[in-house]
Parts: C-alpha cells; structure tokens; sequence
C-alpha cells in the first residue's frame, strides 16, 4: 500500500481471507464500507442518521462486558450492513442491529440505575449479559446468512418486524 490501511478496511479484507491486498481490492472494500457508514437520511422520517455509530456501539457495549472479540462483531456488522445494501435491505439490516444495540444500552442504562440506588457508585456496572447475548446471537445470525441472499433478505426483515 502506498499509505497506511486503515483498521477497519484490513478488518474486512482478513475476514474475507485477504491478507495482501492490491490497491484496487483494498478501495473497493474502502468504498463499500464508506458507502454503508456514511451519514444519510432516514427513509421514512427524512431525519440524519448515523449508520456508523452502530458500529462503535456494537464494540463498545461488548468491550464493556469483557468481550475479547468485539472488534470482530464490528467487522461482522459492516459485513452484514454491506451486503444489506447489495441486496436492497440496507435499512431493515441497519434496524435489526440497532434494536438489539438499543436493548443492550437500555439494560446497560437500567443495571447503573440500580446500582446507583443500591449505594454502589464507585464499582463497574454489571453487564447485562442476557442483552448481550442476544445482541451477539442477532450479529451472528445476519452475518451466516449473508451467504444467501433470500436467507439474508428474510432475516432482516423478520427481525426488524418483530421490533426485538
């Protein structure tokens, strides 16, 4: 490369298997990540969104837990968030990570609360590992079915229906 790679592209790449890419492998994974973190507009509501941050809040809650691989659920999520786009779905790919996203900062939100009320002001807050979890199991399960595009498509979109 004839400039430093940036962290997240040489994430998508390895997760890909390529370790070396050319310059042109390398744009093009730039490019689709650019494309699906990019601020935009909501379809509905016509309001900013931020694709982006649901990245940052995927490693950052499961950083907070302990979780050792969570820049690999970061890489999982822009996988899941490029291939929404390709295949038409991008938004209901983005909600269905974001409501699992949203749960986990909620119980994150609710266990400081207690904790607060509880007199313990000074410790850790404890994780909520069921929302966790679920926020994992989510990612994993968009990310295998990302191979299939109607498995893809039909996962997004029933996971963005039940509003979990």
């Amino acid at each position: 490369m004839p400039f430093p790679p940036r962290l997240e592209v040489t994430a998508v790449l390895a997760g890909r298997g390529i370790t070396d890419p050319d310059l042109g492998t390398y744009n093009q994974a730039d490019r689709q990540i650019w494309q699906v973190r990019s601020p935009d507009r909501d379809p509905v509501t016509g309001q900013p969104r931020y694709p982006g941050l649901v990245n940052f809040r995927v490693e950052h809650y499961l950083s907070c837990t302990g979780r050792t691989d969570a820049d690999d659920y970061d890489r999982k999520t822009t996988e899941i968030l490029i291939v929404g786009r390709r295949h038409g779905c991008f938004d209901d790919a983005l909600q269905a990570v974001t409501g699992a996203v949203d749960e986990a900062e909620r119980q994150f939100a609710v266990a400081e609360v207690a904790e607060l009320l509880a007199g313990n002001d000074t410790g850790p807050v404890p994780a909520p590992h069921p929302a966790i979890r679920t926020l994992m199991d989510r990612i994993d399960l968009l990310d295998t079915a990302r191979q299939d595009p109607d498995r893809f498509t039909s996962a997004c979109t029933n996971l963005r229906r039940e509003g979990r």
